[in-house]
């Protein structure tokens, strides 16, 4: 088929997606569970594939008011994980402290990178335990793959599913912990950490604050982008079935705060500014307005200076911490003094050996992406590449990945 008329039927397609999206009355309590439901579906987010992690401290670093830890795991086996866990003074000396998960995006150096390593630092100066872990493929974890991985697709899960059930484990791990009050858990992250963190406020449901940033927008809108999605970007099946809107209102009626930068290329203001809307509607209409804010701030699409402090100012108004603390430049550790393996393990699982060990399926050797969601209209450029560098094909697979 002409290359120009796939894109028209897609296009269409979308479009009556968009169209036909129910209209959801967040008042009683089956609405909430009917979209996680459809976001577990999504995901492929299943409780008993959930890990129970095995988790040692390789060594422990002091700073100025607080200690880090820097852990090594298993969390399925044959899963390698490492994370970092900030542990303030007042939890050591015996007193119960929130937990705060910062969810990690695609920043080059995973849980070290500086402005998430920042925000844990702020966090447990205000006497919040802290948690950041590599995500599957990122960080010190690039080895298990992360921005291709078909086969996960094939076994019938999501790169996400994957890796909110490890976050759920991580979180279940750190409950424990005698010094972590179970009662006050927080998550928050930027980009790929904020789509983490949405979508534990549907599925997590012991979370009672979250801050995702630099994501919240619309999945129709990241479904229609023509540029080659990262594999943890795409969620299968979702449009015309819910939106960013109805899982965040999940999450009502507890303290939810969504943050943008203006001048974000990646995910506009104005349809960051849509889905606040939505969301207001459905906390004012359970009863709950007072506990949802939507802040757009000068800045990219990265965590900067202003970001990070309302991010932490919001969570020791929730939480009652410690408003007048301050980090110095020594409480953010380097990548090699926070590394915690001296070099992969071999016989580490892949993020696709992993999908056939929780599943027992198998894919066929070379399986592309193009070949699990393959296109309903099939272009005539198959291998020519668009403005973006990114074939037709592939394009319309991930709009078929979305969509079907």
């Amino acid at each position: 088929m002409n290359t120009a008329e796939c894109f028209r039927h897609y296009e269409k397609l979308m479009d009556e997606k968009s169209m036909n999206l129910p209209s959801r009355d967040f008042s009683g309590n089956s609405t909430a569970k009917e979209v996680s439901e459809l976001v577990k579906k999504s995901l492929g987010f299943d409780e008993k594939l959930l890990p129970g992690l095995k988790v040692q401290t390789i060594r422990t670093i002091r700073k100025s008011s607080f200690q880090i830890q820097l852990l090594e795991a298993e969390t399925w086996p044959g899963v390698s994980a490492a994370a970092n866990l900030y542990v303030p003074e007042r939890a050591l000396s015996g007193q119960k402290c929130p937990l705060i998960v910062v969810c990690c995006g695609h920043a080059g150096n995973g849980r070290l990178d500086t402005a998430y390593q920042t925000m844990a630092a702020m966090l447990a100066a205000s006497g919040a335990v802290a948690l950041i872990a590599d995500n599957i493929g990122q960080g010190e974890r690039v080895p298990m793959g992360h921005f291709d991985c078909p086969g996960v697709f094939a076994c019938g899960l999501s790169l996400q599913g994957l890796i909110v059930m490890e976050t759920v484990g991580w979180l279940r791990w750190a409950m424990k912990l005698p010094y972590v009050d179970s009662s006050r858990i927080g998550a928050t992250g930027n980009s790929g950490g904020g789509a983490l963190t949405l979508f534990l406020c549907a599925l997590f449901p012991e979370l009672l604050a979250a801050c995702p940033t630099g994501y919240p927008s619309t999945f129709n809108f990241v479904a229609r982008k023509e540029k080659r999605h990262c594999d943890c970007n795409v969620i299968p099946a979702c449009l015309g079935k819910y939106e960013m809107w109805d899982v965040l209102g999940c999450f009502s009626p507890k303290p939810l705060l969504i943050v943008q930068g203006a001048n974000d290329n990646m995910f506009p203001e104005d349809v960051f500014f849509h889905t606040a809307r939505k969301v207001r509607e459905i906390y004012v209409r359970t009863g709950a307005g007072d506990n949802f804010d939507a802040v757009s701030l000068p800045g990219l699409h990265s965590w900067d200076a202003g970001r990070l402090e309302l991010i932490a100012g919001f969570f020791r108004k929730t939480f009652g911490l410690d408003s007048s603390s301050q980090i110095t430049g020594n409480d953010v550790l380097t990548v090699d003094e926070g590394a915690v393996f001296p070099q992969w393990p071999a016989e580490a699982l892949t993020a696709e050996q992993l999908a056939c060990a929780l599943t027992g399926k198998e894919y066929p050797s070379g399986i592309s992406f193009e070949d699990v969601f393959k296109p309903k209209f099939e272009p005539e450029e198959k291998e020519s590449c668009l403005f973006r560098k990114v074939t037709a094909r592939r394009l319309l697979a991930q709009f078929e990945a979305f969509s079907s």
